[in-house]
């Protein structure tokens, strides 16, 4: 996604008329490479922005952002430790509609590549907020907000009658949720698979940010449905 605060250049595997006006548009330069000029860069989706630098929209206040709204979707990142799930969450929160996505300090350092590229452009659409989580919780339910923290134990995320204001929280990939974090929560959910295959011990859980996009998918659905 292009915006109006990127400077840059535009590069595309041919030529499109489409971008060429985003080009003209935004006032970054536009340019065709070869498949093999993306190929070394292991680019695989045949577009790419090269900019000095990539805007946010960082929110201020919790209270101010969400105290309106009357169905909303907010997630929190408890401790995530892998950029490039950071960047594909941020992906599958724009693309389902989450309202906002809130981390701690801890997760805010930088707009590495890993996580830039992982977002495929929602990095700079997606509102944040930066706070304590636990903080973050607090505020969320003075606001109306039922918190909902994936866990393996939790219940199966299909059964779950979801309220109007849905916060979904996401633990870090190696330990999960923290003690505290599950205990200001008010309900656990979780991505249940084929029973078979757990079974199995092959494997028994999803990476994070597939198990978010999951999760972030059936509570937005569910918001939908309700208006």
């Amino acid at each position: 996604m292009l915006h109006s605060g990127a400077k840059g250049t535009l590069f595309s595997a041919r030529f499109d008329a489409g971008y060429a006006q985003l080009a003209t548009k935004y006032r970054v330069q536009y340019k065709v490479k070869d498949k093999s000029w993306f190929a070394k860069r292991r680019i695989r989706l045949g577009t790419y922005l090269s900019c000095d630098f990539i805007p946010t929209t960082l929110v201020s206040s919790l209270k101010e952002h969400l105290m309106h709204k009357e169905r909303s979707v907010v997630l929190l990142l408890d401790h995530l430790t892998n950029q490039g799930n950071f960047g594909a969450i941020l992906r599958s929160a724009y693309y389902f509609g989450v309202d906002l996505v809130i981390h701690p300090k801890s997760e805010s350092v930088g707009n590495t590549k890993a996580r830039v590229e992982s977002s495929t452009g929602a990095f700079s659409q997606v509102p944040r907020y930066i706070a304590n989580i636990h903080q973050a919780i607090s505020q969320l339910k003075e606001l109306g907000f039922w918190i909902y923290a994936l866990d393996m134990e939790g219940n199966d995320i299909r059964s779950v009658q979801f309220s109007e204001k849905i916060a979904l929280v996401v633990g870090s990939e190696d330990k999960g949720l923290s003690h505290l974090t599950k205990q200001k929560s008010d309900t656990l959910v979780s991505i249940v698979g084929k029973r078979e295959r757990i079974a199995s011990g092959v494997l028994d859980s999803l990476n994070a940010s597939v198990a978010t996009g999951i999760a972030c998918y059936v509570a937005c659905a569910d918001m939908y449905k309700k208006k």
